[in-house]
């Protein structure tokens, strides 16, 4: 039997092998990118889902506190602004009288998303800086408002996109758990 003489590889082996190990990198790489992708969405909701939890126990501590008698919306082109009217039984004065806190959110001149809430008494202003996100200000309102004369419902949702922008995190894919949101329902004592 004749002995075959190994000294190499030829041209053909070498390519095959480098197209075969380029096609599993591609892959591998693109798995890489998703990984990372979905990891950054993950920090940066996180970061701002304390500022979330701040916002929305700021209105339901005045959901709770006073009767609310209306929501309504205003949109521009860099800021929302949600009005609560309450109807307030001060014992102080023994007159029954009507006040208003608000929910803003806007963007500033350099990018930067805000959101602000004003409480019925105007003593306690906070402001939170929602880093690494975008608030989408033309899609923000009032989605549902039902009212009759002994119920009432609402939902309010500020819609969040966090940073860096991908096919994971993007208008057409909204993560609503970044969203913050307020919903109240209430039937009133005949």
């Amino acid at each position: 039997m004749k002995k075959l003489d190994n000294k190499g590889m030829t041209l053909v082996e070498i390519i095959v092998s480098v197209v075969l190990i380029s096609i599993v990198l591609v892959f591998l790489f693109r798995l890489l990118v998703d990984l990372r992708n979905e990891t950054s969405n993950n920090n940066y909701a996180y970061n701002n889902q304390v500022n979330k939890a701040e916002i929305v126990y700021n209105v339901q501590n005045d959901l709770h506190r006073y009767e609310l008698k209306n929501v309504t919306s205003s949109t521009s082109s860099n800021r929302v602004t949600v009005t609560f009217t309450w109807a307030l039984n001060r014992s102080e004065g023994g007159n029954a009288s009507s006040q208003v806190s608000t929910l803003e959110a806007w963007k500033d001149s350099s990018d930067n998303y805000f959101v602000k809430y004003t409480d019925v008494d105007k003593d306690n202003v906070q402001t939170w800086k929602i880093k690494d996100a975008i608030i989408d200000l033309t899609n923000t309102n009032i989605i549902e408002m039902h009212q009759t004369n002994n119920y009432m419902y609402f939902k309010v949702r500020l819609f969040v996109y966090n940073k860096p922008f991908n096919e994971l995190n993007c208008a057409e894919s909204n993560n609503e758990v970044d969203d913050i949101e307020i919903s109240f329902s209430k039937y009133f004592k005949q």
